[in-house]
């Protein structure tokens, strides 16, 4: 079977996971690929290829179609050269999440929003320094990889404590074939 393009984003995609994983090993954090259900206790989380929740969530029929109208991953493509190669931009948006099992009130012991937040912060840093030189080609698979210099924070309080997301996004740049 023909295939008329090569694109590099699955394969930046699963390297970007694996570096992150190999950078939380040890400090009790998971790195997922993509949003996932699961039964692990652990407070804190990096997820890849997911941008965090909807900002407009709160209607359940609405939720699944709020959430495929924005994309996780964005690719732009250039022809380069008079060879059939482009070059391919991804923009992979990631988040860094923590839970505290306090609120912050007084008399509480378990942390709360500063906590959470401070955490969050903590673990994208760890995610950002996993992609630095000489990582930053993510075992060959990219020319480079980039965080940025920006990101959001999304902060929820439940009866389980405080949960504060941090989303960032990862730029890779790479030579894909036509």
């Amino acid at each position: 079977m023909l295939v008329p393009w090569s694109p590099r984003v699955p394969l930046a995609i699963t390297a970007l996971v694996a570096a992150f994983k190999t950078a939380m090993t040890g400090v009790d954090v998971l790195a997922w690929d993509g949003p996932q259900v699961s039964t692990e206790s652990l407070e804190d989380v990096v997820v890849v290829g997911w941008g965090g929740f909807p900002t407009s969530s709160r209607s359940p029929s609405r939720e699944l179609s709020e959430q495929l109208a924005q994309p996780d991953v964005v690719v732009e493509t250039v022809q380069q050269g008079l060879g059939p190669s482009l070059l391919e931009t991804m923009t992979i948006d990631c988040s860094a999440m923590s839970r505290t099992g306090g609120t912050g009130a007084a008399g509480s012991t378990q942390g709360g929003p500063p906590v959470a937040r401070a955490r969050a912060y903590q673990l994208m840093g760890l995610a950002g320094a996993a992609i630095t030189p000489p990582n930053h080609t993510l075992g060959g698979v990219v020319m480079k990889s980039t965080m940025s210099a920006h990101g959001q924070l999304h902060q929820v309080q439940d009866r389980r404590g405080v949960l504060a997301i941090v989303t960032f996004t990862v730029e890779c740049v790479a030579t894909s074939q036509q």
